[in-house]
């Protein structure tokens, strides 16, 4: 979700049953708590999940999971918030849930190159949203963990700490979210740790999210609290 519009408007996967496939849908609320329903916003042939607004420059653009199409496609918002068109391929390769973040002047872009074991993480930086996008030296920074090896939605910094959520699936896809504290992120190292022991979010409750969390985006208050939404399967 992002503060737009006089309040918050928020994008997530739709699964459409008769089709087999998730489309991306969204929502809006003036205080981040009563949300309107605004319908489907963007659809393909192919399965879509995992939208990654990010507004930059004026603009708003998404990087969803776009795995059918073989790479990590940028989108840019023709007429915010629902009108999306596909712009350019960023990286080519199969990676699932390409999550974006500013890092200095640049960017840095996480994403999890084995969809099925979840256990591979590569990290890709660009001096341009738009690229070109190329792999950083330490990359994959995550090798043979189905802790940290998927992404689980936006990265924050609080109290001048980078914190990236993961989607811990040792258990089984989805079965919480980790946070884990990024110590260095240069040009070419990289270094992370588990902020705790315990995941953030379990995938076990209430019912609604009883089947998996795969995607929480959390936003700092002016007051100094967050808030934060996450979704789930029953």
């Amino acid at each position: 979700m992002v503060r737009a519009m006089g309040g918050w408007v928020m994008w997530f996967e739709v699964f459409e049953a008769g089709r087999e496939r998730g489309v991306i849908g969204s929502a809006r609320s003036d205080d981040g708590a009563a949300w309107r329903y605004d319908g489907i916003v963007l659809r393909e042939p192919f399965h879509l999940s995992y939208p990654c607004v990010v507004p930059w420059a004026g603009e708003h653009y998404m990087v969803p999971e776009t795995l059918a199409l073989g790479g990590i496609h940028l989108y840019r918002a023709h007429r915010f918030p629902d009108v999306w068109r596909r712009e350019c391929c960023l990286v080519e390769g199969t990676f699932a849930d390409p999550t974006v973040m500013r890092v200095g002047n640049g960017w840095a872009m996480y994403a999890c190159g084995r969809p099925r074991t979840h256990d591979v993480l590569h990290l890709f930086v660009a001096d341009a949203l738009t690229g070109p996008w190329r792999e950083h030296p330490a990359s994959p920074v995550v090798r043979d963990d189905p802790r940290r090896g998927r992404p689980g939605g936006r990265p924050i910094v609080d109290e001048g700490r980078r914190i990236r959520f993961s989607q811990d699936c040792a258990a089984g896809y989805g079965r919480g979210l980790r946070a884990l504290h990024v110590e260095t992120l240069d040009a070419t190292r990289y270094a992370e740790h588990d902020l705790d022991a315990a995941p953030v979010l379990h995938g076990t409750e209430p019912a609604w999210c009883a089947g998996g969390v795969h995607h929480l985006d959390a936003h700092a208050l002016p007051d100094g609290t967050w808030i934060a939404c996450h979704d789930g399967r029953p």
